[in-house]
């Protein structure tokens, strides 16, 4: 299974390589941007198809799904990616932890594959 939400508590693309640390202020600052970019890339993605994730400043995103989110988690799981599970109070809301270019490709590809839904909920396809 691919994973979007990582463990580690940052994305694959955004792991330290062995001798650089929070106080190698180059490494960190392209890490930034690295991370910026993935974002921003990611708003496109939603944007494209008019969804609306909520601003952050971290590598993970939540973004409402208009659909119930433990569907949209199942519906991921049954293609082999994994996403963070349902959060309490956002009950049509995902959080997508930002990854490799790959990783994020496999995601739209499978977010494509869902039935369309509407901001209220209902299946629009």
């Amino acid at each position: 299974m691919h994973r979007l939400h990582h463990t580690r508590g940052s994305s694959s693309t955004h792991q330290r390589e062995p001798g650089h640390g929070i106080d190698d202020a180059g490494h960190l600052r392209l890490s930034v941007i690295q991370n910026t970019d993935d974002r921003q890339e990611f708003i496109n993605q939603c944007h494209a198809r008019m969804l609306k994730p909520i601003d952050s400043v971290t590598n993970f995103l939540m973004m409402n799904a208009g659909t119930p989110a433990v569907q949209v988690v199942e519906h991921f799981r049954k293609n082999n990616v994994l996403i963070a599970p349902p959060i309490p109070g956002f009950d049509t809301s995902i959080r997508v932890s930002l990854g490799t270019q790959a990783e994020m490709a496999e995601f739209w590809r499978v977010w494509d594959l869902m039935p369309a839904a509407s901001p209220s909920g209902h299946s629009i396809r």
